[in-house]
Formats: structure tokens, sequence, C-alpha cells
């Protein structure tokens, strides 16, 4: 490589005559000579030096340095497994599941009693398919040896404009978010005087519980430096068991959560700190303000709703993996 780089550039020395012999090759001896007396210069000038330091501890780190200056970058990798913040507790009738029903379709009354649900065997039901609130529908129908159809939608607007036009029966959601939509559409004349009713609570009792896991991760970047975020995957595991009063429909249940890909809560935010201003804060955001004082926090949530109290969970720590490079930048006056 050397001898045809230097053959390039000394080639309008050695395309004449240069030993006078008429002879217009090459002579070996005088090219030697030339190599000897430019090489070092050669090496001098276009040194790359590549220096690769590996961290099998939390960290993984390169800096490469070029023609004598530097630029720093360092790609840090965090991961393990961590026990989270677990809680148990009941979901207040208030918050609890229920229909909004139209009365043209099925007859009922604003009433606690379950016994609305045999009414509604065969109803057209608004709800997002493959979703936990309609195998929470699925199996609260089964439990009272009825069904329904489910109407698919993607969000809470297209639910509610199908069940004023009548393509579904009923539409599901938490309890103090129905009472809200019932008043609502009486009140705007949306319903053209079909009366509507809300549901008994969609649970075995009247309520739900829930078993939850929560953990924090943060990440703090330096002024004059810049944190870019690459990957993030965490992942927990929850098992249940009937302890209390169990018959054959109590079944174990085995559930693995996973981010960024399941029904995994996942909250980010970042505070940045700005010279001779103060604290700003960033709320939804996977990044830092770059060459700012910062942290990120990423907050998850993983949680299990269920009819009764009667199962006993146990959840798995928490893995997590984090990559992301530190690198310097100039900040200006």
């Amino acid at each position: 490589m050397i001898l045809l780089m230097l053959s390039a550039s000394l080639a309008g020395c050695t395309s004449g005559d240069p030993d006078g012999n008429d002879n217009s090759g090459i002579d070996m001896e005088i090219l030697n000579q030339m190599i000897d007396d430019n090489l070092q210069d050669f090496i001098n000038n276009t040194s790359v030096t590549v220096v690769n330091n590996h961290y099998s501890n939390e960290s993984n780190e390169v800096t490469n340095h070029i023609n004598s200056t530097s630029s720093d970058s360092v790609y840090r990798i965090m991961t393990g497994a961590i026990a989270g913040v677990e809680n148990t507790g009941n979901i207040s009738s208030g918050n609890d599941h229920v229909l909004l029903v139209r009365g043209d379709a099925f007859t009922g009354t604003n009433s606690s009693s379950n016994a609305q649900y045999p009414s509604l065997n065969g109803a057209n039901i608004c709800v997002s398919i493959v979703s936990l609130e309609e195998g929470k529908i699925q199996n609260w129908f089964n439990h009272n040896n009825i069904s329904f159809t489910s109407v698919p939608v993607a969000d809470a607007a297209e639910a509610t404009a199908k069940f004023i036009d009548g393509s579904c029966d009923a539409m599901e959601g938490k309890r103090s978010v129905i009472e809200a939509k019932k008043t609502q559409l009486e009140n705007d004349g949306s319903m053209n005087g079909v009366e509507i009713w809300i549901s008994a609570p969609m649970g075995s009792y009247g309520e739900l519980y829930e078993v939850e896991s929560r953990v924090d991760f943060s990440l703090e970047q330096e002024y004059g430096t810049v944190l870019d975020i690459g990957y993030f995957y965490a992942e927990i595991s929850v098992e249940g068991n009937c302890v209390v009063d169990c018959n054959s429909s109590d079944l174990p249940i085995s559930l693995t959560f996973t981010s960024p890909d399941s029904d995994m809560v996942v909250e980010m935010f970042s505070v940045c700190s700005i010279p001779d201003y103060g604290l700003i804060a960033y709320n939804d955001v996977y990044f830092m303000l770059p060459g700012l004082d910062c942290t990120l926090t990423i907050s998850l949530h993983a949680h299990v709703e269920f009819e009764r109290d009667n199962y006993e969970y146990v959840w798995s720590d928490w893995a997590y993996y984090i990559a992301w490079t530190e690198s310097e930048v100039t900040m200006e006056d």
C-alpha cells in the first residue's frame, strides 16, 4: 500500500529519464533511495490511531483519535435486574368498568343489580378488539352464561359515534367516564330522544382489585455533553394462583410484560437546568436538551386487574437494558 501511494505521489519525478541512460523505466536504486528519504514524512503526516477500550461491567467505551485531534464518544450500556415496588389494592367502584346501553335496544334501569346482565344477551358492544377490556367483557358475560358481539373501534371517539348511530347497542368504560358521557349525550341531544342507561359494575362482586409493580430509571447528563439514547428494553413477569374459595374456573395466571411492545405503562419526563434561568421540564419525551445539566426519568408500571381478591400474585424482578451514547459538545458563550 505504501509503495502504491508513494508511486502515485512521486510520479512526476520518475516519468522521465532519472539515471540519464535513455531508459524511461524506473531505476530501483533511485526509487529505494526516494522511499528511504520520504517514508518517515509520509508516516508522520498520515497517522490514524484508534483506541478501543472495552468494559464488561455495565459499560462499553470507544475513543477515536485522528491526526492528533480527538473526538470523544462513549457508548454506555446499563443492564441487570431490580425488584420493583409492589402494591395490591381495591379499585374504587367509581372507577369500575360499566356499560352505557341504548334503551331502544335493551330496556333497563340505572341500578347496581347484576340481574341486569341477562337482559343484555346478544348485545353488540363497541370495544377495541383483542384488548384487556374485551377480555373483561368476555369473562363477565361468560359468568352470566350469555353472549355478546364485539363491534371493533379504534378509540373512544369512534365508539361514541357508533353508539349514537346505533351501530352498537352499548359502549364500555370506567364508571366516571361513562357517567360523564351519558350526561353529555343527554344534554347535547345526540341520542334524539333515545333513553340511555348505565349497567351494574362488571366485576363478580361489583368491584375490581389490582396488583402492580413499579420501577423508575434515571439518566444524568452533565453540562457540555449530550446523551443520545439508542435502545431501551424492560421486562417483568407475574404469576397468580387462587388461594381462597377456589373452583375449576380459577386457573393459574402467568403474564409477561415487555417494553416497548406490550401493555406496560411507560412514562418519561426530563428536567434540565438553563444557566442564569433555572429548571425547565418536558413530559413524555425520550431525550434531554443537549449540553445542559439534565435528568431523564423513565417510570414503568405493570399491573393486573382482577375481579376478586382470592388470588395470590408473585412478581419477578424487572429485567432492563439501556444503551446510550455520551459525547462532548462545544458550548458557546
